[in-house]
């Protein structure tokens, strides 16, 4: 197969599982809450937040961390979060970029307030989060704990893709990278604010082998994502302006 169709394939994500967990979470009357049934039904399968891309071409291979016999590996992780210990033996990182956390609200009614929304002060919302094992959840955690004046709902959930829909629907909000969240720049039905005070960040980490050497192909690949995610980053930091 092409490469790219290879990769695409290697970096699809399952969207079959189950909901991990509920904490806290306000639950309106049915006929006021169209979400309740899909919100039941969702299921999910748990994953860490990377991606590698393995050697001997696309697999079975779960996204589930680095291990030494993969080309490469992407990694999110928090500056100020999760310890997320040692890396595996013969696998070695480097940082590529650092991008901003980003609280998403919806906007389908077109009634957003002017202006960011300060998450320390905001009042209580239905947020979807990832899972305890998610490298930037307890980043996330701490700010919420530690910052935030409101109490807020928590859908614990692992799947982005699941995660966008939610935030669609208009019943939700979350905290993402802001990478992720690019296309939703000038979208008039979503609002999107920069974690501050203090800033949450998020760091993205290349990770590879320490001595064999890479294919051309995982060579090109690797230094074409790098790309993107340092040109991503680099918008995300000019659209929002923290200190």
């Amino acid at each position: 197969q092409p490469l790219g169709k290879r990769i695409l394939r290697k970096l699809q994500c399952p969207l079959q599982g189950r909901v991990l967990e509920r904490r806290n979470f306000l639950q309106p009357a049915r006929s006021a809450n169209p979400d309740r049934g899909m919100e039941e039904t969702l299921q999910h399968e748990t994953t860490s937040q990377c991606f590698g891309l393995s050697p001997t071409g696309p697999g079975s291979n779960r996204p589930d961390g680095p291990k030494a016999d993969h080309a490469l590996t992407i990694k999110l992780d928090h500056s100020s979060g999760a310890d997320q210990g040692p890396l595996p033996v013969g696998i070695r990182s480097s940082h590529v970029d650092t991008d901003l956390e980003l609280l998403v609200e919806s906007n389908l009614d077109g009634k957003a307030t002017e202006g960011f929304t300060h998450l320390a002060t905001a009042p209580p919302l239905n947020l979807v989060l990832p899972g305890a094992g998610n490298a930037r959840r307890k980043g996330i955690d701490q700010y919420l704990e530690n910052t935030c004046q409101s109490k807020h709902a928590i859908l614990q959930l692992d799947s982005m893709m699941a995660t966008f829909d939610l935030l669609e629907r208009g019943s939700y909000a979350s905290i993402l990278p802001g990478c992720l969240c690019i296309s939703k720049f000038d979208d008039p039905t979503a609002k999107l604010s920069p974690i501050r005070d203090p800033v949450l960040t998020v760091d993205y980490l290349l990770i590879e082998p320490e001595t064999r050497a890479k294919s051309t192909a995982t060579s090109a690949f690797g230094e074409l994502l790098c790309l993107m995610i340092r040109k991503s980053c680099t918008e995300v930091r000019e659209r929002f302006q923290v200190a």
